[in-house]
């Protein structure tokens, strides 16, 4: 299976964890393409993938310098996958590396995408910040409530999909909120998904994306309320 996986890193400011996570992958999955997907970042953590890729076919290096944002980054990533299977995680650790197996195994003749989960039997949220927490755990009940969906984790982030579901459906949105919007459409187009429960853990270096101060945190909360209101009569 490993043969024909992607697995796209989508990165900014990085440099911290770039190296380690690219080695992990390596590591654990010897024959997977690796798509590294950088918004030319300040601290040049493209710089780190390029000298890497110099001497490993496997790793990709997609620099970006418009239209930045985690999800056309993505879409990027996506459009230069060989795999037939992709998967896509955070650079900063807080989802392991060690997860994909698993998800990779819960895709089979019965499932189409994989999301690893944290609010299910033997997941967990635990990251520092309670306040990201629930929020969290908020948003995903009233997703999970109001779009009847089956899906506890609907802001995972943290998924594994073949990819012939992407000939169907286009990641939509600017950051987070686009994790809903895809796997409610997969869900109403009839593609079977499966909840891994994984353990989500705080970044131990560089600064976070998500949230780094309480504005662009109400913000893309906001944003993730937005979508699931769009996504109740269409």
């Amino acid at each position: 299976m490993s043969a024909s996986l992607s697995i796209i890193l989508p990165t900014y400011n990085e440099k911290e964890n770039i190296c380690e996570m690219i080695d992990c992958l390596r590591k654990e999955f010897n024959l997977a393409q690796i798509i590294v997907v950088d918004d030319n970042s300040p601290d040049r953590t493209w710089q780190l993938v390029r000298d890497k890729a110099a001497s490993d076919l496997r790793i990709k290096l997609i620099r970006r310098f418009g239209n930045r944002s985690l999800v056309s980054s993505l879409r990027e990533g996506i459009c230069a996958a060989d795999g037939e299977v992709i998967t896509w995680l955070d650079c900063d650790f807080s989802m392991s590396p060690g997860t994909i197996s698993k998800l990779i195994a819960g895709i089979s003749s019965d499932y189409d995408i994989a999301v690893g989960s944290r609010y299910i039997k033997d997941g967990n949220d635990a990251r520092n910040s309670r306040a990201r927490v629930m929020a969290s755990r908020l948003i995903n009940k009233l997703a999970q409530w109001l779009l009847r969906s089956f899906v506890c984790d609907l802001t995972s982030g943290f998924i594994a999909s073949g990819k012939h579901v992407f000939r169907s459906i286009t990641l939509d949105g600017y950051y987070g909120e686009y994790c809903i919007d895809f796997i409610l459409r997969a869900q109403r187009a009839g593609f079977k998904i499966k909840e891994i429960p994984y353990t989500c853990v705080s970044r131990s270096k560089g600064k976070t994306k998500t949230a780094p101060n309480p504005a662009v945190f109400i913000a893309r909360s906001l944003n993730y309320f937005k979508k699931i209101f769009s996504l109740i009569n269409t």
